[in-house]
């Protein structure tokens, strides 16, 4: 089915709700405000969105707050391109956190979070490529760095971004996404950390999507 620009893919016989009320904290230490959210259930729905949203972009942030509800498999949060050319954030069996970008076989670059993830546990996941490296943060703090001399325009050329699944290889994702945003720009961890709990207008400058959902 389709719902504006967003594809949803459902198995068949697959009955869980993708749209729910939920609750997110606006800052770590208030009460939480009702939201709404992703929810996959690790059967195969995912999200789809058109080819081209990261074409040409140099440098990018990619963001939101994630919760998984099983952690047994790898799974992808956030993929976008192509195998061998692509962009994957998500985490390893047992919960290590993970972004992994290849554009071609001479450049790749791995940030892992080891025992970052718990089930049932709301966090907050940006990636920055951009300025000779990968950067990834967790809960608005740089955990890993790699340097990374490919570019994000060696990625994508025609491919669709999703979220919940990683195209072709099988990672599906248990669990809640919410407030998914991309720069276009390489945010430092201030600009990370001061704006992750708040709501934004869509006109934010650099803002290449969001989807609050």
């Amino acid at each position: 089915m389709s719902i504006g620009d967003f594809q949803f893919h459902l198995r068949a016989g697959l009955t869980l709700a993708v749209l729910l009320s939920f609750s997110l904290p606006s800052t770590l230490n208030s009460q939480p405000s009702p939201n709404r959210v992703l929810a996959l259930d690790g059967n195969g729905g995912h999200v789809e969105l058109p080819p081209n949203i990261l074409e040409g972009l140099s440098e990018a942030t990619v963001e939101a707050w994630v919760l998984w509800r099983d952690l047994k498999n790898k799974s992808s949060v956030f993929y976008y391109g192509t195998p061998g050319h692509d962009l994957d954030v998500g985490a390893e069996a047992g919960g290590t956190a993970q972004a992994l970008i290849t554009a071609g076989p001479q450049h790749y670059a791995a940030g892992r979070i080891v025992g970052a993830v718990r089930t049932n546990r709301w966090c907050h996941l940006a990636v920055t490529v951009g300025n000779g490296e990968v950067r990834f943060y967790f809960d608005g703090l740089l955990a890993a760095f790699h340097p990374f001399a490919g570019h994000l325009t060696n990625l994508g050329h025609g491919a669709s971004l999703f979220f919940g699944k990683a195209s072709s290889h099988g990672w599906v994702f248990d669990g809640l996404i919410d407030d998914m945003r991309v720069w276009r720009a390489a945010r430092s961890e201030k600009q990370i950390r001061d704006a992750m709990f708040q709501p934004l207008n869509g006109n934010e400058a650099d803002l290449a999507g969001h989807w609050d959902f």
